[in-house]
């Protein structure tokens, strides 16, 4: 899939995906202060506006080679950039009782492991050191977790099984 949306090979890839509106990229910039390279952190979804202010808050960080942002991508190939990620993270920042990010799902089942936010709705779906690494929404909290999961395999393949196992649980046929 890398070479399909020419993002590079051989690097750790954070990706988030999915609309900027309630979701903190501030926070995943910073975080990228504590995740070494060369791992990239790729954020799809953003608007044009979105993007240039995104790739300021970069340069003005000192990591704009270190971050990289796509606009919105059609729906078909959304999923082939998830799938090109190593790690999937999701920054909310503004919780409403009862909602969860519908990302979440699409991250489940692509089988990666997940860093999150928490919130009572998204405990639900996602469980602490069982399917993602659930934080709080801080840069260092983020990163710590980034760097648990890139530095211990053995947990990133145990989120990403039991992210897969858990997709099972959300499906249209499941949920009916």
């Amino acid at each position: 899939w890398r070479d399909r949306l020419e993002l590079p090979q051989g690097i750790p890839l954070i990706m988030y995906a999915g609309s900027f509106l309630w979701y903190s990229w501030e926070v995943l910039i910073q975080m990228m202060h504590i995740v070494p390279p060369p791992a990239l952190l790729i954020l799809v979804g953003a608007k044009p506006e979105e993007k240039e202010l995104i790739e300021q808050f970069s340069r003005k960080e000192g990591l704009e080679k270190r971050v990289r942002v796509i606009t919105r991508v059609s729906p078909v190939r959304y999923p082939l950039y998830v799938l090109s990620a190593d790690i999937l993270v999701n920054p909310l920042r503004i919780f409403y009782p009862g909602s969860v990010s519908s990302k979440i799902f699409e991250y489940l089942a692509a089988g990666k492991p997940i860093v999150s936010s928490g919130g009572k709705a998204m405990e639900e779906v996602l469980c602490h050191e069982k399917n993602a690494l659930l934080v709080g929404l801080s840069a260092e909290q983020f990163g710590k977790a980034v760097m648990r999961i890139l530095n211990d395999h053995s947990l990133a393949a145990a989120l990403s099984r039991e992210a897969r196992r858990s997709a099972q649980r959300f499906t249209w046929e499941t949920r009916a």
